[in-house]
């Protein structure tokens, strides 16, 4: 793991870092040594383990600025007592894993900022009543699979916003800002660059471009 992390990284200080893709590292779980180098990346909100063959959580990482979290597409069944209790952490993908119960999933209710749970293609998508169950254990939940509790897309940046209390009028005013449609005032400029601030720091972010629904996050 430690090569793939310094193709990344570049020679960057870790604690500067605030994204690390290692879908490319194999492996299933994660080594003691593996877990002290990636907590030294104390400013991680990003953490991707896409298609790694992972089995275990054991030596999960404690990343206290995570935000979010992609184990999509590896052999998890469980296990996520493991995981550290992550204060920030708001979106967990585990789309594609072998997830067979709602109650393996119990462990994750400690996680207090979890508000998106992505769980399509997992055999627990074919228990009985099985998005009310994930609903009924997870109360501040807001996004399963890409919809909300009444079955209607859903995205974080959505829920996020709602949560942040910003009115409509402030959200077409940050738009337009954001992108260059709008002329303001020095003091109005600064106010919609802090706010620009504030959310870059508390959503998770992606590489590349805006990405839009993932493949998982379709309806069945």
């Amino acid at each position: 793991m430690e090569a793939e992390i310094e193709v990344q990284i570049e020679g960057e200080e870790p604690s500067t870092i605030p994204e690390l893709c290692l879908d490319k590292w194999r492996g299933s779980e994660i080594s003691p040594r593996d877990k002290v180098i990636l907590e030294r990346f104390k400013n991680l909100n990003y953490l991707s383990f896409v298609g790694c063959g992972l089995k275990s959580l054991v030596n999960f990482p404690n990343l206290p600025n995570l935000v979010k979290l992609d184990l999509s597409e590896n052999q998890i069944k469980g296990g996520f007592e493991h995981f550290p209790r992550f204060e920030e952490l708001m979106e967990i993908t585990l789309a594609g894993n072998l997830i067979e119960s709602p109650e393996a999933l119990r462990p994750l209710t400690r996680q207090p900022s979890l508000v998106s749970l992505d769980l399509f293609g997992c055999p627990v998508n074919d228990v009985e009543s099985y998005r009310e169950k994930v609903f009924e254990m997870f109360p501040d939940l807001n996004i399963l699979d890409g919809l909300d509790a009444d079955g209607e897309e859903a995205y974080l940046d959505d829920s996020v916003e709602e949560e942040e209390g910003l009115s409509d009028e402030d959200s077409e005013a940050l738009e337009a800002f954001l992108n260059g449609e709008m002329d303001s005032d020095e003091e109005e400029e600064s106010e919609l660059e802090e706010e620009v601030d504030v959310r870059r720091q508390k959503r998770p972010r992606y590489f590349g471009e805006d990405q839009g629904p993932s493949k998982h996050n379709k309806k069945k």
